[in-house]
């Protein structure tokens, strides 16, 4: 597939890396020369010196063959202009505009007039991710599925044995354990019941909606935490993040810490659920106040990778090892911060991956759609009239698609794990899981 990156930062390198890396056609765009020759020193990307804004060099780069064009400067007004020069000049079929501001959506959408087929905001992804940490701490991911259920990984409690009965806790939650992530593959749920549950270990689960998390069905096997939260790093993320909890009722307070009094005087007047404290954190002052509090979460999304982590080690060591800490991170590897004790690590780059790959593996085929979540992959399909599993068993589907872990299966408005001979039918939707490779 023939696709055209306009915009060689951080996360345009990153996608374009991964999609050659794939077998894609790749053309990255860009007006700096020393960002084109960092990409071309990490893979052999086709690269172009110019403004992605003019018709005449998206012409000479044969825009009207691409697939896929992806606007991910700097810029969101650029980035819009970009896709609709796309769509308008060339007839490109998917545009991909990154937005920043969240000021240009119309509730989840963008203004018709201006509008991409899809839109990737790294400010939206973190915030989500932060959320779904606060308001579920026990969650280490979380995806919505194209049919309206939620695939959860659930960090699991450490020492505990898995010997949950799967039948009856689907009944009281609507949904289904597919089984536990340990030792670098899946566990299905015969496999798994007298485990000894790890420190990487997690629960994926199926459900309809996350409200069982809020009773105390498990509360033996996966970790709770809350208090107060501390957030270090740019405003835009804070809020973004605060409209979020706001408009999900979430009721948590976040302690915000900056030593540029514009940024605190705003966000002292902007934000109902933010106490400020002007100064910089690595004061003993500034630490001292901070432990007053009670902090029992960190958030550190400064944009500075080395910096985020640093805070991390530091804020552990003066407050708490026992404070959980959240940072956005696109440089270094789950391996090493796990080393360094950092509990939550949002990588921007891989998200941003899995967001374009996910769009250009569906966008141009229907059937069955590919989810990434972190360690595994997702296939889901929906079976009408145009499949060819209706009467098949649930043996023939997983053979088809390699799926040799799990499978959850929804009919009418139920969850369950069907054995190998069922039958699917006309309607059914399945949800298979993999180790992703």
């Amino acid at each position: 597939m023939k696709v055209i990156i306009c915009g060689a930062g951080f996360i345009g390198r990153s996608v374009a890396v991964y999609l050659d890396s794939i077998g894609h056609s790749v053309t990255i765009i860009d007006k700096s020369k020393a960002a084109l020759d960092l990409a071309k020193s990490i893979a052999p990307i086709y690269c172009v010196l110019g403004d992605a804004l003019s018709i005449e060099l998206l012409e000479n780069n044969d825009a009207s063959k691409v697939d896929i064009v992806l606007a991910v400067t700097n810029s969101d007004a650029v980035n819009l202009a970009i896709c609709q020069i796309a769509k308008s000049f060339f007839t490109v079929k998917i545009n991909v505009a990154r937005i920043k501001r969240d000021a240009w959506f119309y509730g989840n959408r963008i203004a018709d007039d201006f509008a991409p087929d899809f839109v990737f905001s790294p400010e939206l992804v973190i915030a989500n991710a932060l959320f779904c940490k606060l308001k579920w701490p026990m969650i280490s991911k979380k995806f919505t599925a194209q049919c309206g259920l939620k695939i959860c990984l659930c960090n699991a409690k450490i020492g505990k044995k898995f010997l949950l009965n799967f039948n009856a806790i689907s009944k009281k939650f609507n949904g289904v354990i597919l089984g536990i992530l340990h030792d670098n593959i899946i566990l299905m749920p015969d496999d798994c019941l007298n485990i000894k549950m790890d420190t990487d270990d997690r629960l994926i689960i199926v459900v309809k909606d996350l409200s069982f998390l809020n009773g105390n069905l498990f509360t033996d096997f996966v970790q709770f935490s809350s208090g107060f939260v501390l957030f270090v790093g740019k405003i835009e993320i804070l809020h973004t993040l605060l409209k979020i909890m706001q408009k999900n009722e979430v009721k948590r307070k976040i302690l915000f810490i900056s030593n540029n009094e514009n940024k605190a005087f705003t966000a002292a007047n902007e934000f109902e659920k933010v106490d400020v404290i002007k100064g910089n954190v690595f004061d003993q002052l500034t630490i001292e106040t901070i432990a007053k509090y009670g902090i029992k979460n960190a958030i550190l999304a400064t944009g500075d990778d080395a910096r985020n982590v640093m805070l991390s080690l530091y804020l552990k060591r003066c407050l708490s090892t026992e404070l959980s800490t959240f940072i956005i991170n696109s440089e270094f590897t789950n391996d090493f911060l796990n080393h360094l004790n950092v509990d939550y690590n949002i990588d921007l780059c891989r998200e941003a991956n899995h967001f374009f790959s996910y769009i250009i593996s569906n966008a141009f085929h229907v059937g069955h759609k590919s989810y990434v979540l972190s360690d595994i992959k997702i296939i889901e399909m929906k079976i009408d009239l145009s499949s060819d599993f209706v009467g098949k068993s649930v043996k023939e589907f997983l053979l088809k698609y390699k799926i040799d872990s799990a499978l959850a299966l929804l009919r009418s408005d139920s969850i369950f794990l069907p054995n190998y001979d069922s039958k699917l039918e006309l309607g059914d939707v399945v949800l298979g899981v993999n180790r992703a490779s």
